[in-house]
């Protein structure tokens, strides 16, 4: 990796080229270097005539590419902090142009830049391979760069402010729609919001039909199912967080219909939390629709969070979820029968994250000294695959509204100090008797003392003294994973 900081002056005045072209640098190749940066930084007052600058610019250009002649990648920082005089960075745009001409795959991020350089056209860059930039500032320029380098693209890595900015991947501004042949990997970092307005919807576009990596952190962008469209066959990889709405929206399209998707092996989805609607408690057929996505033949790997109350009784309902290895359900508290239950109804269930769990009704005849004994004897061998089980509140990732009753720490099995009640580590040690190699479970508040903490219950307990022995190496410890 090479990096290199350019000063607007040095660069137009051809400062910055006579120093590339004498000693030490006269010469110097590096014909290892595969990636290069470059720090611009835009000043103000500078006096230098069209046309000198523009050669000055070819000129250094020529003298990089000499320099980084194998370089596929090139990520460029302009900044602006100060700049009050527009007029001086006429240039500015020859210059961005003549690095992404260095490189097939390009990145950029801007920081203060005036409003009229935001939108920059760079007309002269053409086959690019990929495009990766998370900054909003230049979402403008890049998306322009896209479409007109839309034959060739395999990767495009954006992030968006407003809903209404992507649009402009998929449309041109005649209305025309743009498609991505090559396009392998999309990744779409959040929007902000569509101001009440309702989802666009673009009938009959196919923008990438080429698709096996698809990741979108923030709410699905579309009132259709664009995303989707023509990629049933190449998709392998999916990341995607859905509201309520969108979940019922590609329910009805039929996106993931029994039989599509031959090649999706990676399944991760978000339902609820943050922005976005966790309204599924009654919504049974939604609820089923996101965990069909993860229980295809094809899934290797499925990890999928959910909201609501209809958690348990839908999984046990399902008899094809072989797949799912992770689940999520921090929203409302599951005593031990419904964990039992999960468990039980997934087979290849590895990593269970959930709110601190409660022990729930006790079967008719059993006592709390005796649900040990009940639960050796009833769920012997319940699960070889399970491994973690991680304790989590809503506002250990920022996901949730503090100010929400809902989510109040009351709800969850917490004793008022921040740490987990003794019923959560009884439905833990219980689970750990049935599930040979469930051996950690973690919780961002189980305290430094976490695992003497775990200890001290198993041998004070006349519950688990019998069992100590199996016991002995399970470990609660602090954190998120």
């Amino acid at each position: 990796h090479l990096s290199i900081e350019l000063g607007e002056e040095d660069v137009y005045s051809g400062e910055a080229l006579r120093m590339l072209s004498q000693e030490p640098y006269a010469g110097c190749a590096f014909p290892l270097v595969r990636d290069i940066s470059f720090a611009i930084m835009l000043g103000n007052g500078i006096q230098v005539e069209q046309s000198t600058a523009t050669t000055n610019i070819g000129a250094l250009a020529q003298r990089l590419k000499e320099m980084v002649p194998m370089a596929k990648a090139c990520q460029l920082y302009v900044q602006a902090d100060g700049v009050t005089d527009h007029g001086t960075n006429r240039h500015i745009k020859d210059l961005m142009t003549r690095l992404f001409q260095l490189a097939s795959e390009v990145g950029l991020s801007y920081s203060n830049l005036p409003f009229n350089l935001r939108d920059i056209q760079l007309d002269g860059v053409h086959n690019l391979v990929s495009i990766k930039s998370s900054d909003t500032e230049c979402v403008g320029t890049l998306v322009r760069l896209a479409r007109q380098n839309a034959p060739t693209l395999e990767t495009l890595q954006l992030g968006f402010s407003f809903v209404r900015e992507f649009t402009g991947i998929i449309q041109e501004t005649d209305g025309a729609y743009v498609e991505y042949p090559r396009l392998t990997t999309l990744y779409l970092y959040p929007f902000i919001d569509n101001f009440g307005m309702p989802p666009p919807v673009f009938k009959g576009a196919k923008p990438f039909p080429s698709l096996r990596y698809l990741r979108f952190t923030c709410a699905y962008p579309f009132g259709d199912d664009t995303l989707f469209r023509g990629n049933a066959a190449t998709l392998e990889h999916l990341t995607a967080r859905l509201s309520a709405p969108a979940t019922t929206m590609l329910r009805k399209s039929r996106v993931f219909s029994p039989g599509s998707h031959p090649k999706l092996r990676y399944v991760r989805v978000y339902t609820g939390g943050g922005s976005v609607p966790s309204v599924f408690p009654s919504y049974v057929e939604e609820l089923r629709f996101v965990l069909s996505i993860g229980a295809r033949a094809s899934v290797r790997i499925a990890d999928i969070s959910v909201p609501g109350t209809e958690l348990t009784r839908v999984v046990a309902s399902l008899d094809n979820l072989t797949s799912l290895q992770s689940l999520s359900q921090r929203e409302t508290v599951l005593d031990l029968w419904d964990t039992i239950t999960l468990i039980k109804s997934l087979p290849l269930l590895a990593h269970l994250r959930t709110a601190p769990p409660a022990i729930g009704s006790l079967p008719k005849g059993v006592t709390l000294k005796g649900l040990p004994a009940y639960v050796v004897t009833k769920y012997a061998l319940l699960s070889k695959e399970f491994r973690h089980w991680s304790i989590q509140y809503p506002d250990d990732e920022g996901d949730y509204d503090d100010d929400d009753d809902d989510y109040d720490d009351a709800h969850y099995n917490d004793d008022g100090n921040g740490s987990l009640k003794k019923d959560s580590f009884i439905c833990i040690l219980l689970l750990a008797l049935v599930c040979r190699n469930f051996v950690r479970a973690t919780s961002c508040r189980a305290g430094d003392e976490g695992p003497l903490e775990m200890m001290d219950i198993v041998k004070a307990s006349k519950m688990f003294k019998p069992y100590a022995s199996q016991l002995r190496h399970f470990q609660l410890l602090e954190g998120d994973e």
